[in-house]
């Protein structure tokens, strides 16, 4: 065979895997989204105590009442005694046979010894440990000419992987002693591609990805998922107007959770998925031009909405 034969029967080959890669992964997870049976939550977390960070808003306060509605006592962790006092007052509303204890906990400019002795006793008893508490930029923009410049960065970094690091840490001895747990760690689609104008945001779900896979692989008795959603329509991603990509929190949890026990890394929710497996299939370069094109829309969205409150003021 000739040079140019061989390069055609080399593509040949690569084209039918990226196709049956595609194909299985559409279908595991189709099956898993529309066709499973959901895993009894508190038999694999071998407790039916359930820890939340991030808990008085978004995928984390939609996670609290999906668990709760599943039978769970819950801790909620924020940053605010008002808003957890405001969410625990709704839980047991509305679930009445379950506790609810709060722990408020800025998870900014913290030190390894502030974790555990805010969390080492309240934890022993938690059973599914959801890592949810996270932060992004002000704006989309160059990673050296955001606005809140070095600090900014740092502060997307520190939040969105030390509390999953540090947390997982304290939980994981008492789950292996009981035999199981849970650990669930919120990431985002951000860190299965490039990422610019987010680029700290995309650096450290990037890490919190590997962290995830790599203490799976060394607690094979409980079950840890790296969460990687795409668009919800939270504070964090700016996204205010649901539709078939942007989900709200409370769709999104109630098919994320659905996920537990049965993949090790999910995007979450079905329409997430299939964006991302349709992503991952493009060449490199397309990938970066569609992302890039998205960021830097909202980037202008932004500058809008700055423009008209300084025109109001």
């Amino acid at each position: 065979m000739g040079l140019f034969e061989n390069i055609g029967y080399a593509l040949y080959l690569y084209g039918v895997y990226t196709l049956i890669k595609i194909v299985y992964h559409i279908g595991f997870h189709a099956y898993v989204y529309f066709f499973a049976e959901p895993k009894d939550l508190k038999k694999l977390a071998r407790s039916d105590w359930a820890a939340i960070t991030g808990a008085t808003d978004g995928i984390g306060k939609a996670y609290a009442f999906e668990l709760a509605k599943r039978g769970f006592n819950l801790i909620l962790i924020s940053r605010t005694q008002s808003r957890l006092i405001d969410t625990k007052e709704k839980l047991l509303a509305q679930y009445k046979g379950i506790q609810v204890e709060t722990i408020a906990f800025d998870f900014k400019n913290t030190k390894p010894e502030d974790y555990v002795n805010t969390f080492t006793e309240p934890l022993k008893k938690v059973g599914l440990l959801f890592n949810n508490v996270g932060a992004g930029p002000q704006t989309v923009d160059r990673f050296h000419e955001l606005i809140g410049g070095i600090g900014e960065n740092k502060e997307i970094v520190d939040v969105n992987m030390y509390p999953a690091v540090f947390l997982s840490s304290i939980v994981l001895k008492p789950m292996e002693e009981r035999g199981g747990g849970v650990i669930v760690n919120n990431g985002s689609m951000a860190s299965s591609f490039n990422y610019p104008f987010c680029t700290a945001y995309g650096l450290s779900k990037s890490a919190l990805e590997k962290f995830t896979h790599s203490i799976r692989i060394e607690n094979p008795k409980i079950h840890i998922q790296y969460l990687a959603p795409g668009f919800i329509t939270t504070k964090l991603s700016k996204s205010s107007t649901p539709n078939f990509l942007v989900r709200t929190p409370e769709d999104f949890v109630e098919s994320a959770v659905k996920t537990i026990g049965w993949a090790e890394t999910t995007k979450g929710h079905y329409a997430h998925q299939l964006v991302f497996d349709i992503m991952e299939a493009l060449p490199v370069f397309v990938q970066d031009l569609l992302i890039k094109t998205t960021l830097l829309s909202k980037k202008q969205e932004f500058l809008d909405e700055l423009a008209k409150k300084q025109k109001q003021n």
